[in-house]
């Protein structure tokens, strides 16, 4: 009695084999698309980046968000990338945390996509109730960042999320006062980081770690430090010098 070829022992490990292959080959296909994609995302949201040069005042490059806002692509772009960076990354995330002020355009839409609350880090005496804050230092002189005591409870882990890294001092200030209620911070994530004002470091000790595609332009400067306002963020630096800013970062801190 003769037994088909493909039950014989040496057959089926061939088309085990095969399969495997197979496997590899269609998983292979499936992270370049992924890659594809990514890129193609972070071009999208590079081009609705708009900067200003001299606003809000002489030596500030303003870089300006409105564009991304009102792109319906654009924002779903923004909120995609962060979305696929919060579920490979964070098993759990229990609130989102959006600083004063552009943080709330990105962190409840974000918070919303991943089914988890969010909460406000608001600038000293604007939420009401009890709050507790922590003080940090600006160009000249001080500030104040706070969130109602009831918003975050101890244990519980947090993303933080921003437009802008800068010079870090909010973001530090934010992550401090998480700790001060005793939550995981788990990491911060911002649209853009200003490269040259290495902002990661007031956020060390730290893994900083971008997408696998990262967009910068360049450009010239002059003049001291600060940050713009309006929807968008600007920088002065000491000297005439190349700018840098990254799209999309995240950092643990």
């Amino acid at each position: 009695m003769f037994r088909k070829a493909s039950n014989l022992p040496g057959a089926r490990d061939e088309e085990e084999e095969e399969a495997a292959e197979e496997a590899e080959e269609e998983e292979e296909r499936r992270r370049r698309r992924m890659a594809a994609d990514t890129e193609s995302k972070l071009q999208l949201v590079h081009t609705h980046i708009r900067p200003f040069p001299d606003f809000p005042k002489k030596g500030i490059l303003f870089r300006d968000i409105c564009p991304i806002l009102k792109d319906p692509a654009a924002l779903t772009a923004v909120i995609d990338l962060f979305e696929e960076h919060v579920r490979k990354n964070h098993k759990q995330v229990d609130l989102i945390v959006g600083l004063d002020a552009r943080g709330f355009l990105f962190g409840p839409l974000l918070a919303q996509r991943l089914g988890v609350g969010f909460v406000l880090v608001r600038k000293k005496g604007k939420l009401p109730g009890t709050t507790v804050s922590v003080a940090y230092d600006l160009e000249y002189g001080k500030a104040e960042a706070e969130i109602q005591e009831d918003a975050v409870a101890p244990g519980q882990k947090v993303l933080l999320i921003d437009d802008l890294l800068a010079t870090g001092g909010t973001l530090y200030a934010a992550c401090q006062l998480m700790k001060k209620q005793q939550a995981e911070v788990l990491g911060c994530m911002v649209v853009i980081e200003l490269k040259e004002l290495n902002g990661t470091d007031k956020l060390k000790p730290s893994q900083c770690f971008l997408p696998n595609s990262v967009l910068r332009t360049t450009t010239s400067q002059t003049a001291g430090a600060g940050a713009g306002a309006g929807a968008g963020a600007g920088v002065m630096s000491p000297r005439k010098q190349e700018a840098k800013h990254t799209v999309l970062h995240f950092s643990q801190c």
